[in-house]
């Protein structure tokens, strides 16, 4: 479903804040020619190429907000 809501866009991404104040990441993406893993790899996770995750700190998870996603491109569900 994440990746219907935008169907431009080439990955989905989502993530939730753990009792441990960790923040669990998710990404999946609907063409096979991008490999959403290469992205969790970077920040210390795996999976496979149209589905992949990762964990990171709430400081961590700060900065991938401010830098690397665009503020008009969050939506909340």
């Amino acid at each position: 479903a994440l990746c219907h809501a935008q169907p431009k866009k080439l990955f989905a991404a989502y993530y939730m804040l753990r009792k441990d104040c960790q923040v669990q990441w998710g990404l999946r993406a609907r063409n096979p020619e991008v490999d959403v893993s290469i992205i969790a790899k970077q920040y210390g996770g795996g999976g496979h190429p149209q589905a992949a995750g990762f964990v990171t700190s709430r400081d961590e998870w700060e900065t991938i907000m401010a830098t690397c996603v665009p503020q008009d491109e969050t939506h909340s569900a």
